[in-house]
């Protein structure tokens, strides 16, 4: 048998509690204390060049919860939040879109939050809709999902696979 040689300097290093950052700004930097005027002037200053951009939407709907996880989630059993949420998601991403420099190609997309699953097929293709409308996407794009593995179904697949052909399937 093999002997591992572990570099217990780095273990020691590293073996501290660390912020999670699941989104930029993390949740705990989030405050009422920025107006929209200041948000919007951020934006804009942000867009003065054509930079890639990453973009993450977050579901923040599960039917339970993982014993792991650690995303601002809402534990239901109503699916019809799930369509509600789509419906509001799509009414913010109407209202800022137009403030990104249309040269920016989103290169990262993530869909994450308590899981994707949570939604029914149709309204994972309304969510594609909404995104393909307002975003360019680079040709080789990193795509990624968080699924809930007890809950994910072949309709789930179906809606995917349904999603508009030039925005990557997720």
């Amino acid at each position: 048998m093999k002997t591992l040689n572990v570099d217990l300097d780095l273990v020691k290093k590293y073996n501290v509690a660390g912020p999670r950052y699941t989104s930029y700004p993390p949740a705990t930097k989030f405050t009422e204390a920025v107006t929209w005027e200041q948000l919007s002037a951020r934006i804009e200053a942000n867009n003065r060049t054509p930079r890639d951009l990453s973009v993450y939407f977050h579901i923040p709907f599960c039917e339970t919860l993982c014993w792991f996880c650690g995303c601002t989630t809402v534990i239901t059993l109503n699916h019809d939040k799930g369509k509600d949420y789509i419906d509001y998601l799509g009414r913010e991403v109407a209202r800022l879109a137009p403030m990104l420099n249309p040269e920016r190609k989103a290169v990262q997309l993530h869909f994450g939050g308590g899981s994707p699953t949570f939604l029914r097929s149709d309204e994972i293709r309304r969510l594609g809709e909404i995104i393909h409308k307002h975003f360019t996407f680079s040709s080789d794009i990193e795509a990624s999902v968080e699924v809930d593995p007890r809950r994910l179904t072949r309709e789930h697949l179906a809606g995917d696979a349904k999603l508009p052909t030039n925005l990557p399937a997720v």
